[in-house]
């Protein structure tokens, strides 16, 4: 694998920067404080010319702009000068500000070379990546050298927002409770719209259960570089599950076997434009001297409300009682570190330094210690703290 320094050299390196500073043209990283008179304009740079203050320093860096440190909210700051003028890019706590030295002259001139210096970075960062950063990504990704963003909070509360509607659908006091459909008639009070937010919640529960089985992952034996990651992150829920907690076990195997069995009949059903994975879940089969015999009465048992509408508000229950069952069995069984990460919201690492780290802490029974010290320095890392 290549160091870090083997990726700035070379005579591929030194053709990119060659085409940087093309790019670039009009721009020196000649930079002093003598140049700098201390006023001027501060500019906050929109996201949409750079998005990315990890690609807007990566210009920097390969353009040769002067490094002038970090400072109290302040991570970093690089010094140039854009046709005669010092300007200074820097990422703060509150975003990606340009810095136009008050020799640029008053604010229409400002406004052009902001303009143009922006437009510049925002090509030359279309050079860095393609010619600097993305030979490397998949090596990196190889090497576990990857963090996952945690989108626990927004998954969970996507699930609980359509479980809370469906509850209020069921109860009668839902949007559509003065509009009763057929569905509502045959499968009860608020069956139809019950039903729709109980789909979506199933849906966005198997979201959050496989965000947070992939979060498990660091907290297991599982190691990047032997099996590869990206082909784990796309795997099926049910091998997800299988990677981080042995399903012949018991009490994990009674899980497995209730969150399939709602899977098949509603995830995986509806998750294939109603036809199922089978593609028989919206078939009515002619049965010769019987009739037209729905494909799901064989499955689901003969329940004439099922021909209406797909899960009623006994089934909605059911499927509650299974979710909880195993939310509790996260909170509580052999992925409650992962789980507990999850829900901190620090982000998921799979990096050889934080296994160990993380290993060693839950070895030796100090797993809380160890998330605590994390979030904290996480924390300080966002406020720019130095």
């Amino acid at each position: 694998m290549n160091s870090p320094s083997d990726s700035r050299s070379g005579d591929t390196y030194e053709h990119t920067v060659g085409h940087l500073r093309q790019v670039l043209r009009g721009f020196s990283p000649g930079f002093g404080d003598l140049q700098w008179s201390g006023g001027g304009y501060k500019i906050n740079v929109p996201p949409a010319k750079l998005p990315m203050p990890v690609l807007a320093r990566e210009v920097m860096v390969v353009f040769g702009a002067a490094d002038l440190g970090r400072e109290d909210k302040v991570d970093w700051r690089y010094g140039f000068t854009a046709d005669g003028v010092p300007c200074m890019l820097a990422s703060t706590k509150w975003g990606l500000r340009l810095h136009l030295d008050s020799a640029v002259g008053d604010k229409a001139p400002a406004a052009l070379l902001t303009d143009r210096v922006l437009d510049r970075l925002a090509a030359g960062q279309r050079v860095v990546n393609k010619s600097v950063l993305a030979p490397q990504l998949d090596e990196q990704i190889r090497a576990g050298n990857v963090t996952i963003a945690n989108q626990y909070a927004l998954l969970r509360g996507s699930y609980e927002y359509f479980r809370e509607r469906a509850e209020q659908a069921y109860s009668g006091h839902g949007h559509l409770a003065d509009r009763p459909t057929m569905a509502d008639l045959i499968g009860g009070e608020g069956a139809q719209e019950g039903w729709w937010n109980t789909l979506a919640m199933v849906s966005s529960y198997f979201s959050t259960f496989e965000h947070v089985l992939i979060g498990c992952l660091p907290f297991t034996s599982f190691d990047p570089a032997a099996e590869s990651l990206t082909c784990v992150i796309g795997a099926k829920w049910n091998e997800k599950l299988g990677k981080v907690v042995d399903i012949t076990e018991p009490e994990p195997a009674r899980q497995f076997a209730a969150l399939r069995d709602i899977a098949e009949r509603f995830r995986n059903t509806y998750g294939h434009g109603a036809f199922g994975s089978g593609g028989r879940a919206a078939m009515s089969v002619h049965i010769p001297d019987v009739g037209v015999v729905p494909v799901t009465l064989g499955d689901f048992g003969v329940r004439p409300e099922l021909l209406f509408v797909p899960a009623v508000k006994d089934d909605f229950d059911g499927i509650c009682r299974v979710f909880d069952s195993c939310d509790k069995w996260l909170a509580n069984g052999p992925l409650a570190d992962g789980h507990r990460w999850a829900l901190s919201g620090l982000d998921y690492r799979f990096d050889p330094e934080f296994r160990a780290e993380a290993f060693a802490a839950r070895r030796e029974g100090r797993f809380e210690q160890f998330l605590d010290e994390t979030g904290a320095y996480v924390d300080r890392l966002m406020n720019m703290d130095f």
